[in-house]
């Protein structure tokens, strides 16, 4: 089981390392693409919403955790029940909309796990390849995903969802579904 306390530990992972965690990510349109983009189309109680994927032991030290009390439930799959799951979390504790959601699994093979639903992103490094302003969330987003332990993120928001992996932007393949 992934721990449940917050460690100060700052993971390390080699460059090859992420790109091999990275990439199967990118490419599988089948899972986490088009479960974000039937997440985006069932419609959130608020936006935007962080989405931080990370694989190992650690807790990536750019995650600062936010206490909330209460907490709602956590230790659940990432998967398209993601819409259903933040509205009993709000309804539980309003608050954790202030943060990034927090998902991590031990080894790749694994699925992520929820650790936590309001993680302040605390990068320590910009993209060498800076992308003109678009707001906090973007910019936050594209930040931590060159942080050490990351995997990738997800950025929804009410129109449309992006992807970070290692501080590049990466437009979703699978459009998002118009809104009824």
């Amino acid at each position: 089981m992934l721990p449940q306390i917050i460690a100060a530990n700052t993971i390390t992972v080699d460059n090859d390392m992420r790109e091999n965690i990275a990439v199967p990510i990118l490419e599988d349109h089948g899972s986490v693409y088009s479960m974000i983009a039937d997440i985006h189309a069932a419609g959130l109680p608020h936006y935007p919403v962080i989405l931080v994927f990370s694989t190992g032991t650690e807790i990536p030290s750019s995650c600062v955790a936010m206490p909330r009390d209460p907490v709602p439930e956590t230790q659940f799959p990432f998967d398209r029940d993601l819409a259903s799951r933040l509205e009993e979390a709000y309804a539980i504790n309003h608050s954790i909309h202030d943060g990034a959601i927090l998902f991590q699994r031990q080894r790749p093979s694994q699925p992520y796990l929820c650790l936590g639903w309001s993680f302040r992103l605390a990068a320590r490094g910009i993209s060498s390849n800076a992308i003109p302003n678009r707001g906090s969330a973007f910019n936050s987003a594209l930040a931590i995903s060159t942080s050490d332990g990351i995997d990738c993120v997800g950025l929804i928001f009410e129109s449309s969802f992006e992807f970070f992996v290692d501080g590049q932007h990466h437009e979703p393949t699978i459009a998002a579904p118009s809104a009824p």
